[in-house]
C-alpha cells in the first residue's frame, strides 16, 4: 500500500466550474495525491467510486476501508489526515463546490448530513456501480457547458 496525504481541494482549485469530476489511477504518477505533513480541511463535498483496488483514508480522526464497490462521500469541512491505496486502485470521483451542493435540494437534509458524516462509506453492488458511473458520465458532459440553457439544472438533479 502506497501512503500519501490528501492535496487541498477548494473551490478555487475547480475554477470557474461548479463541480469537476475526476479519474484517480494509483498506476498513474501524474494522479497520484501529492504529499503533505499536517492534516487538510476539504472545503467541498466530494464523492468517490471505488472501481478496482482498495485503500483507507482517514476523516475527522477515523479510519475508513474503501474498495471494489464502496462510495466514499466527503462533506464539506471535513479533516483529512492521510490516505493510501493499493497499486491497482482505480477510482472515479465528483468533486462539488460547497455553494452548488447547498443548493442541491434533499428531503431531511439535517438527518442525511448526520448519517454521511458518521458513514463515509458505503458498499454498493455491481449495478449501483454502473448507474454511478452513467451519471458521472452525463455530469462529465454537461460541466461547464455554458451554452445549455439547463445545464446547471441537469447537473444539480443528477448530483442530488
Amino acid at each position: 500500500m502506497k501512503s500519501y496525504s490528501v492535496p487541498s481541494i477548494s473551490a478555487e482549485s475547480l475554477g470557474n466550474s461548479l463541480f469537476e469530476c475526476i479519474s484517480i489511477d494509483a498506476s498513474q504518477e501524474s494522479k497520484k495525491l501529492l504529499s503533505r505533513e499536517s492534516p487538510v480541511v476539504v472545503q467541498m463535498g466530494v464523492v468517490c467510486i471505488c472501481l478496482r483496488g482498495s485503500g483507507s483514508i482517514v476523516i475527522n480522526e477515523h479510519e475508513y476501508a474503501i474498495g471494489d464497490g464502496t462510495l466514499l462521500t466527503i462533506l464539506p469541512n471535513a479533516l483529512i489526515s492521510s490516505a493510501s491505496s493499493s497499486e491497482d486502485f482505480l477510482g472515479y470521483a465528483i468533486a462539488a463546490d460547497t455553494k452548488f451542493m447547498m443548493s442541491i435540494q434533499m428531503s431531511d437534509i439535517v438527518r442525511s448530513y448526520v448519517h454521511i458524516s458518521t458513514h463515509p462509506v458505503l458498499k454498493i453492488n455491481e449495478e449501483q456501480s454502473s448507474r454511478l458511473m452513467e451519471i458521472c458520465e452525463i455530469l462529465r458532459r454537461y460541466n461547464g457547458d455554458s451554452d445549455h440553457l439547463f445545464a446547471s439544472d441537469i447537473a444539480r438533479h443528477l448530483l442530488t
